[in-house]
């Protein structure tokens, strides 16, 4: 079965998500999802494979502190649970996913745009209870630092920031004239919550709306209306390039925040406390942590050094299981410039979450890449811990010496919960676009939904998707009720 939001969720109670339908492939491996239920045996794998697999687990309670601890019958705590739990007697080709729409439902609909709220309205009419937003600061000025660096400078190390915590805005893009009606060269973070708010959104063909760009005041109200999970992908601030017609770019302003280096990954974790903050304290007086789940690729202990204990068992985290992330933050923000992490590293984050802050974690996003060689979708067995210095692990595993077949199968087998991805899939002819308006039309592995559930527990994913219908379409082929 097919989650999409609370009308859909017998299987929770029912376990009607057993499936144990696979890909039609011959060329499956152990550790990839059966043909038709039948169990692929390859020969050159060890018998071991399957022979100390953990038992499944069940996800750990809300934290006191999270409103749901004690309001569980509420419509956005049963969907909050929903997320977090798999139907009884889930196993390794259990179809039950959990689709999110990303951006909200946008494009299919061509006059809705991306990011809005008309978007987080629609999701609900086409029933989804949860959707991705990007969120993104703004008002930040072009200054000099405290050593009297200008901000062009990539050695500056400070920003003004705003001095309302409500100057964050629902945008994916850096610059404006792809998402809105304004044709400013300027970065968007330059400009007022204010002024953004009264910019229109341009349609999927890039025709004006009439809809204006959402705050993210707006989205926790509509969060609130529709009783919807908000995931939230906070915006890095980056810097400001200009590139000519050869592809040479040129820093203009935000210099210092480069793709590297402690500045970038501290005012992303501050970005998050500050949403955190304002969703607390905020012009309606309404708390709104309770409908909000954060992305975030870091380790706790680093978001605490800036996001008060008590802001943070307030809501709940989607913690990114990425190796490459993993290593930008060994490398960038650690020191370590020769690290590169690998599926033992992978671990190590992932246990360290469950097993100091197991009660605040919503999923965890795996996104692996699939027909590839990426450590994700391979066998391992558990380690007591890395071997490369383990800047991830806090001790010995208890997991050690047990056989795995993929991540997602570690996922659910050590914390009970979904493991999760960004579907790749373009919504438009155009491809798929980054941060900068740049449009591309390469293909992305994601985007085979068949390949992407090819794996053991891939079918239990929380799945992002700007194309949740074609997330539908696999309902019927998979033969989900």
């Amino acid at each position: 079965m097919i989650l999409q939001g609370s009308q859909s969720r017998g299987g929770i109670e029912d376990g009607h998500g057993w499936r144990g339908i696979g890909l039609l492939n011959p060329n499956s491996v152990m550790g990839r999802r059966p043909l038709f239920g039948m169990l692929t045996l390859v020969m050159g794998l060890s018998g071991l494979l399957f022979s100390q697999i953990a038992a499944g687990t069940e996800p750990a309670e809300f934290d006191p502190a999270h409103y749901c601890y004690s309001n569980k019958n509420m419509p956005i705590c049963q969907e909050q649970i929903a997320i977090r739990t798999t139907p009884a007697n889930t196993g390794p080709n259990t179809n039950d996913f959990y689709i999110v729409p990303h951006r909200g439902y946008w494009g299919i609909d061509p006059s809705i745009p991306e990011n809005s709220v008309v978007a987080i309205d629609e999701a609900t009419d086409q029933g989804y209870s949860s959707v991705e937003l990007d969120i993104a600061r703004v008002n930040l000025e072009v200054t000099t630092d405290s050593a009297g660096r200008p901000d062009t400078d990539p050695d500056a190390t400070k920003y003004v920031p705003p001095n309302e915590l409500k100057q964050f805005i629902a945008s994916h893009d850096f610059v404006m004239p792809r998402l809105t009606t304004s044709n400013s060269p300027d970065f968007m973070i330059s400009f007022s919550v204010d002024d953004l708010s009264e910019l229109y959104l341009r349609e999927r063909d890039e025709t004006p709306s009439d809809y204006t760009m959402m705050t993210l005041l707006d989205a926790f109200q509509a969060a609130a209306r529709n009783d919807t999970v908000i995931m939230i992908d906070t915006r890095p601030i980056k810097a400001h390039m200009v590139y000519d017609s050869e592809g040479h770019g040129e820093c203009v302003a935000f210099c210092q925040y480069s793709d590297g280096g402690a500045i970038y990954t501290q005012a992303y974790a501050e970005n998050i406390r500050d949403v955190i903050r304002y969703a607390i304290d905020n012009e309606d007086g309404i708390d709104y942590t309770r409908y909000l789940v954060f992305k975030v690729p870091l380790p706790a202990p680093y978001l605490l050094e800036f996001i008060d204990m008590d802001e943070f068992r307030k809501v709940l985290w989607m913690v990114q299981a990425n190796p490459t992330k993993l290593s930008w933050y060994a490398q960038n923000v650690l020191g370590d410039g020769g690290f590169h992490a690998d599926i033992q590293d992978l671990a190590d984050f992932v246990d360290a979450w469950d097993l100091n802050y197991g009660a605040s974690v919503s999923c965890y996003e795996t996104a692996y890449k699939p027909g590839t060689n990426d450590i994700r979708i391979q066998p391992f067995t558990r380690l007591a811990e890395a071997t490369d210095g383990a800047p991830f692990s806090e001790g010995s595993s208890p997991y050690t010496g047990l056989t795995y077949t993929t991540v997602m199968d570690y996922i659910y087998n050590t914390t009970g919960l979904r493991s999760g991805t960004f579907s790749g899939e373009p919504v438009g002819r155009r491809g798929l676009v980054n941060e900068y308006a740049n449009w591309r039309m390469s293909p992305d592995a994601r985007a085979n939904q068949f390949a992407e559930i090819d794996y053991d527990y891939a079918g239990i994913m929380v799945i992002t998707t700007d194309r949740p219908d074609f997330w539908e379409q696999m309902q019927t082929v998979l033969g989900a009720n």
